[in-house]
């Protein structure tokens, strides 16, 4: 994660450290919204005919993870996508995004 000071201002001698830490708070809520993961589903079935169905998060910096809860399995990649198609190559899978 890259901190960045509120307005790209740095404490100066005018801020107290309650109005310098209310600033560099709202400009941190402010990230947590803008940068908020994707979320992702993907399922399939494999190539024994087992069915699968796992969870995951796209980070915005080029991380995923992922999280296959019956074989208690997480997978991190660089994306959504790349999980996708490691899967795939087990079976049939699909890749759905939960939050469009």
């Amino acid at each position: 994660m890259t901190q960045t000071l509120p307005d790209d201002n740095p404490p100066d001698q005018k801020d107290t450290p309650d109005s310098f830490r209310e600033r560099l708070m709202a400009s941190i809520a402010e990230d947590a919204s803008f940068l908020r993961p994707r979320l992702f589903s993907i399922y399939g079935v494999d190539h024994q005919g087992a069915p699968y169905l796992g969870w995951g998060m796209q980070l915005c910096d080029d991380d995923a993870f992922y999280y296959l809860p019956g074989a208690r399995v997480t997978w991190t990649s660089k994306t959504a996508e790349q999980v996708h198609e490691k899967l795939n190559l087990a079976g049939e899978a699909r890749l759905v995004w939960l939050d469009e």
